[in-house]
């Protein structure tokens, strides 16, 4: 199978393309920082929305991973956390549709939380 991989170059990113390449899967990612490791066929240097038509190309699946989670900065400058998390994941299913790409595995790596007195959040 071939599988693109958004946070390629991340911590959880860089574990999962070495577990595709361990699985004789052929791994294209993707992240906006260098990619560091050698668990990749082939690579992109850009944000996830603006992914290379032909970086599509015989892609049966997509592992998006590649969101930004800290607190801290999302309060300081949100519209920034908001381009990368919900426009550019928008732009990256517009891309697999266009690419008739249809499985798509969304992780992330965050915590949710909950206040004191409010309805349980299950996770599945």
């Amino acid at each position: 199978m071939k599988i693109l991989v958004t946070g390629a170059g991340g911590y959880i990113g860089s574990a999962v393309c070495k577990l595709l390449k361990n699985n004789q899967h052929d791994v294209v990612g993707i992240d906006r920082r260098p990619i560091r490791h050698q668990y990749v066929d082939k690579t992109q240097l850009t944000e996830y929305g603006n992914i290379y038509h032909e970086m599509f190309d015989g892609v049966d699946c997509v592992v998006h991973i590649g969101a930004t989670s800290l607190v801290g900065p999302s309060v300081t400058d949100p519209a920034a956390y908001y381009q990368n998390n919900i426009a550019q994941t928008l732009n990256l299913l517009d891309s697999m549709r266009d690419n008739s790409i249809n499985k798509i595995v969304f992780a992330s790596s965050a915590t949710v939380r909950r206040m004191r007195g409010e309805r349980q959040v299950h996770h599945i």
